[in-house]
């Protein structure tokens, strides 16, 4: 896949030859490069292409060379500025010499500190330019020479002398020998060559003559060291910026192993663009599938489809349906019918060619855990079973968790049961108690009434017959003695009346015939009684009348517990139905869209075939990639007709950010800048600071509705030229992708031909849609395309022949 390299420094025939062996080197790896050479392009690329479009490009190789000292500490800046940009991944910067050797000690005379980074992973930083050896000496000895001296003495800047300790000695820095002005050991001050001798002595060995010296310290300590060996420099960082690879200009062949590593970081970058477009190729192609493809939902249970249909609206898929199982779907396009109950499978319609999927048995083993619980078969669709926020609102649940929540829904449901039932028998008996009551409290009150009188010695007159009414035998029989005229006279037994029951089966015929025909009397002890059993009775009758009210309360609390553990039963088995459904789609859902491929194939035999596209729309960004697609529409369409098709001959291009000059004036004249930093309070410095922010959101949003207004008019202008155009077998367009969408949208709704015509975007690689993304244009292939600068139509027809390939 292409790699896209940034050359600036060199004369262009100089990057051309650079690249020209590079490619010669690389046949089968197509890269792309722009070149900045002469000021006019360098300030080009700083102040303009630099940092919207450098962004829009995301190169992965910057070439440069120091040039100047000037040019050095300028591209140094640049670079600089292209690493604090936060972008996901940052270019290699790779560092050209004229020849190796002399390039390198330039690098060190500079005035920006150098680290040198060896092919053992062994970094170095140094200031003397002898200490770059073209070989390494052979045995040379490793001398540890933090014991043979106290301090070292440098030569500085005009003549200063700076005596510095062993353990302050810079860590990983070369110090050459002609650096040091002496070495002290002691009280004693020793030249270099000196001091050295006397080292070597002392250890016992032997130091090669006509070497550069250095002394270098590790953690372990200060060691004699005899310089670096540039063919073993790998990189370098220069003034913080680090280039991973230096090539000599005079060695630009395989063996060169600076130039070798080029070769393979340029590979490594194409392996990494193709895998990235390859699994944004496979995304875009899920995400295509999940866009305009009918999938009916159907079995029989309309629960389990409608959920079905929800999740996968959720995902993306735009054109879910549920259809009752014994339903035929509606029209003659391909869909895939989806099938969600077990068992269903057989005996259902189909719509040839439909694909069919039936999963039904694949759920059951879970659904399973829902018999015995509640009756799932027969549970109704409810309203919000289209609605996919429903499940998220829950946690995901296991098997044993679900357990544990159906068992504690089912105790709840039976405790109630329980309580309802009890409250129920309580009810009926407390019922029947009122009614011995009432039974009761009615024959007492006939037997106080009026009819009754109180016996007061005196017999009542002009009655020939008297029943008497006492509790104490002997006390009846006083007053039947106290009736010698009375001719019919009996005494009525009242000692069994001492409770409701006895008063409830009391038999008054006996008061009732006396009373009609004769007198009913009654002891004054046993209408003291009485009276006292009727206060008890109404006290009874009391008590049990808010029993009962309590009862009813409780009963009702049973009923509406017994309600909620209902409706909970409900929305636990729907919530477990939304979990197994789901987890099925997590499961299969690649299943799902292999399914679905197929079925897209087969609507693209109808949407995309190369040899029915004649008439062509075709919408570039620019005139030389206009003159790109136009080619490659004639290379891959056999009977592409460019007199029928409409090559729309107008561009859009997306305004880029001010350039930096223009942006910085005008935030000086805003500031108030013409007054020098040193003039500036510090609050007036914070206040400018804040009003240049305010300055910048400002201009990016006026950037953004010119941006917005020069769409508006474009779309105006492109309008009449496809307003009477018969059909359209192909909408091509080449675009950013905010404008692509635009434009297709556009265009779609504007004349009949338009709106069903298959669609191919031509989109730059810095479109990469997250992985639950998906696209909102039916009827459309998305092919993304690395580039730096034009199209170029072997591109175009390698990338449109690649999406009928797929």
């Amino acid at each position: 896949m292409l790699v896209k390299i940034v050359a600036l420094g060199l004369d262009s025939a100089l990057w051309k030859n650079v690249l020209h062996h590079l490619r010669a080197m690389l046949p089968q790896e197509p890269f792309s490069a722009a070149i900045f050479s002469s000021a006019d392009e360098i300030a080009y690329l700083e102040q303009e292409y630099f940092p919207a479009q450098w962004e829009r490009e995301a190169p992965d190789i910057i070439l440069t060379d120091p040039g100047t000292q000037a040019d050095w500490e300028n591209r140094l800046q640049f670079l600089r500025k292209v690493y604090a940009l936060s972008v996901p991944k940052q270019p290699k910067a790779v560092l050209t010499l004229h020849t190796l050797e002399h390039g390198l000690k330039q690098l060190v005379q500079g005035r920006q500190p150098v680290t040198f980074h060896l092919d053992n992973g062994i970094r170095f930083s140094l200031t003397d330019p002898s200490l770059l050896l073209t070989a390494f000496p052979e045995q040379f000895p490793r001398i540890r020479v933090s014991d043979h001296l106290s301090a070292v003495r440098l030569s500085g800047k005009r003549g200063q002398v700076k005596e510095i300790k062993p353990a302050a000695l810079p860590l990983a820095a070369l110090v050459g020998f002609s650096q040091i002005e002496s070495v002290r050991i002691g009280d004693r001050l020793l030249s270099p060559e000196e001091w050295i001798k006397g080292v070597a002595r002392a250890e016992g060995v032997r130091v090669p003559a006509n070497t550069p010296l250095a002394l270098y310290r590790d953690p372990e300590g200060v060691f004699l060291f005899s310089g670096l060996p540039i063919d073993r420099v790998q990189a370098v960082t220069v003034g913080g910026v680090g280039f991973t690879h230096i090539i000599d200009l005079g060695l630009l062949s395989e063996i060169s192993a600076g130039f070798a590593a080029l070769g393979r970081l340029v590979a490594r970058a194409g392996a990494a663009h193709t895998e990235s477009i390859d699994s944004l190729t496979a995304r875009l192609r899920d995400a295509e599938n999940r866009t305009d493809l009918p999938v009916f939902c159907t079995g029989g249970h309309e629960t389990l489809s409608r959920v079905m249909s929800a999740l996968l609206s959720a995902r993306g898929y735009r054109r879910v349906s549920v259809v009752p199982p014994d339903q035929a779907p509606d029209g003659e396009e391909q869909a895939l019918l989806l099938e969600v109950a077990p068992g269903t499978l057989e005996g259902t319609p189909r719509v040839n060619p439909n694909l069919g999927l039936s999963i039904g048995e694949e759920l059951a083993p879970d659904l399973a855990l829902l018999d015995g619980f509640t009756e799932w078969r027969q549970l109704s669709p409810a309203d919000d079973d289209n609605d996919a926020g429903q499940f998220r609102a829950h946690s995901q649940t296991g098997r044993e968790a679900f357990r544990k929540q159906r068992d504690n829904v089912s105790s709840r449901a039976d405790k109630a049961q329980s309580g309802l039932d009890f409250t129920e028998r309580r009810i009926l008996l407390l019922g029947q108690e009122t009614k011995v009551q009432t039974a009761a409290r009615e024959n007492l009150e006939l037997i106080l009434g009026p009819t009754v009188r109180t016996w007061d010695g005196t017999p009542p007159d002009g009655v020939n017959e008297v029943l008497v009414l006492s509790y104490d035998t002997e006390e009846g029989h006083h007053v039947l003695q106290a009736l010698p005229g009375v001719a019919k006279k009996r005494w009525f037994d009242l000692s069994s009346c001492t409770d409701a029951d006895a008063l409830q089966n009391l038999n008054l015929d006996p008061i009732r015939a006396y009373a009609a025909g004769g007198a009913v009397v009654m002891t004054a002890a046993a209408r003291e009684r009485l009276a006292a059993l009727r206060v008890e009775l109404a006290g009874q009758a009391g008590r049990a009348s808010d029993m009962i009210a309590e009862a009813r309360a409780a009963r009702e609390e049973y009923r509406k517990e017994i309600a909620k553990s209902e409706i909970a039963r409900r929305e636990l088995a729907r919530m477990w139905i939304w979990q197994v459904l789901d987890g099925w789609l997590r499961r299969n859902e690649r299943r799902l869209l292999d399914a679905l491929g197929v079925v897209r194939e087969r609507h693209e035999r109808e949407w995309f075939n190369r040899g029915q596209v004649n008439r062509v729309v075709i919408a570039a960004s620019n005139e030389e990639n206009r003159k790109a697609l136009t080619e490659a529409c004639h290379e891959v369409y056999p009977h592409f007709n460019p007199e029928l098709s409409v090559i729309i001959p107008y561009d859009y291009q997306p305004l880029d950010a001010l350039p930096d000059k223009q942006h910085q004036a005008i935030l000086a004249e805003r500031s108030g800048s013409e007054r020098s930093g040193s003039e500036r309070s510090g609050s007036e410095q914070s206040e400018a600071k804040k009003e240049n922010e305010k300055v910048s959101v400002r201009l990016a949003q006026a950037l953004a509705a010119q941006n917005a207004r020069n769409l508006d008019d474009y779309l105006q202008v492109v309008a009449p030229l496809v307003a009477d155009l018969p059909r359209a077998d192909l909408v091509l367009i080449e675009n950013q992708p905010e404008v692509a969408e635009r434009l297709l949208l556009h265009l779609r709704g504007l004349t009949r031909a338009l709106s069903d015509a298959p669609a191919v975007l031509a989109l730059p690689d810095t479109w990469n849609p997250t992985g639950d993304s998906h696209l909102a244009w039916p009827r459309t292939r998305t092919i993304v395309i690395r580039r730096m600068g034009a199209l170029t139509t072997s591109v175009c027809v390698k990338h449109l022949r690649g999406l009928y390939a797929m």
